[in-house]
């Protein structure tokens, strides 16, 4: 007769064993009667339909499927198994002769100056719209939006004005409905384009100081002002 054996804490297979006769209980019940391994069973498991990343655990009576994950030092390596194991805490192990051996993990590949560069440009490019799409500004005595929505609001709101309209409403940051003249509005409007323009200004600025770096500590060092927000 065979066992099959599994592992006492995780119940994976381990291997497959003969069965001993127990001299004793055999005589005395007149039929074969086997020694029975500790954490073992008679039920085969199938061993020709696992993937490379499945084990086979004794659970519930049963073999069972289950995703390949280990917890702590593995010893044992007996039985069919797949030959990599990757643990909880991202370690990867090969079957070796006795047990496993942890497989190095390749050192990161260093990253290029260009590549950082390429990856720095990205994040002012991000930092300039998220800041653009937010910007603000200062008004007689209030504070307007000034990202892409308001500035085309403005170009409807000063043609309203070459349609005859003698004033138009807009409303403030704050929520408050202001009536403007013309010139108002065109003055709002100008200070609204400056300070895109000078958002603008800033990330070339960056962009040039980026262009003309020449090792990695001088693409760190480069970052938005906080008075540029």
């Amino acid at each position: 007769m065979k066992f099959y054996l599994y592992d006492e804490k995780t119940k994976q297979y381990v291997k497959e064993q003969e069965g001993y006769l127990d001299p004793l209980e055999t005589k005395a019940q007149g039929k074969n009667v086997y020694i029975v391994p500790p954490f073992s069973t008679t039920e085969k498991p199938n061993l020709t339909s696992l993937k490379d990343n499945e084990i086979l655990v004794f659970k519930g009576g049963k073999w069972q499927i289950e995703q390949e994950f280990y917890v702590g030092k593995i010893v044992d390596c007996q039985g069919e198994r797949a030959s990599k194991y990757v643990t909880d805490n991202d370690l990867t192990f090969e079957k070796c002769d006795g047990g496993f051996k942890i497989v190095e993990k390749p050192a990161p590949k260093e990253k290029t100056l260009d590549e950082l560069k390429e990856e720095k440009h990205a994040e002012l490019k991000s930092i300039m719209q998220t800041r653009r799409n937010a910007i603000q500004v200062e008004f007689d005595g209030d504070t307007f939006d000034a990202n892409e929505s308001a500035q085309e609001n403005m170009i409807v709101l000063l043609k309203a004005f070459d349609l005859g309209a003698p004033a138009v409403q807009i409303r403030s940051a704050t929520e408050v409905t202001r009536v403007f003249d013309k010139d108002t509005c065109q003055r709002l409007g100008l200070v609204m384009l400056q300070a895109v323009q000078a958002l603008y200004a800033e990330y070339w600025k960056l962009k040039n100081r980026l262009a003309a770096c020449e090792t990695v500590a001088e693409v760190e060092a480069i970052a938005w002002p906080e008075a540029s927000k």
